[in-house]
């Protein structure tokens, strides 16, 4: 049964990277026609796309919040570990779950803060872009509540490991 489970986290875990990535070469896409418009075209045909800054800064929050929770489902974000190699096991199991705690304690106020955000930003326009509905002010926020979301699953799924004792988490050069 539980193989089951993780076959379709594999799978959930995959479509998650290959949208980041998605998302990415969009923003690439649209950063490059931004630059070509402003430097090239613009001079030279009087044609500007003011849409493309606007989108470029969506598309790079929504980008730093879903990469944000890949890091942490990959536990690759920056801590601390000098002390986990000192520390007995049980030292550093504790260790691992306090910080959990912690990060979970700044997720929550992350997500409290952005659903307030939502709620005051619903239907504004963002920028330049045209309103339609993808391209409002209150998507700044989806974004920061679906990677914040992510992160909690993923520091809560961290907890767990500590506290049946999975040693890879508590040493992390033990990853690689």
């Amino acid at each position: 049964m539980l193989g089951k489970y993780q076959f379709k986290a594999k799978q959930a875990n995959r479509l998650l990277t290959a949208i980041t990535l998605g998302i990415f070469t969009v923003m690439i896409a649209v950063v490059g026609l931004q630059m070509l418009a402003r430097w090239v075209i613009g001079p030279l045909f009087g044609i500007y796309l003011p849409w493309t800054s606007s989108l470029s800064r969506l598309l790079l929050i929504c980008l730093t919040f879903v990469g944000a929770a890949i890091a942490s489902r990959e536990r690759e974000h920056v801590t601390v570990n000098l002390l986990m190699k000192y520390l007995s096991p049980r030292a550093a199991r504790a260790l691992a779950i306090a910080q959990s705690l912690l990060v979970i304690g700044f997720l929550v106020v992350l997500l409290h803060g952005a659903v307030a955000m939502y709620d005051l930003t619903v239907d504004r326009t963002f920028g330049a872009l045209p309103t339609y509905p993808m391209l409002t002010n209150e998507w700044l926020y989806v974004y920061v509540i679906i990677g914040g979301i992510l992160m909690l699953i993923y520091v809560l799924r961290d907890i767990v490991s500590a506290l049946v004792g999975n040693e890879a988490l508590l040493h992390s050069e033990t990853k690689r």
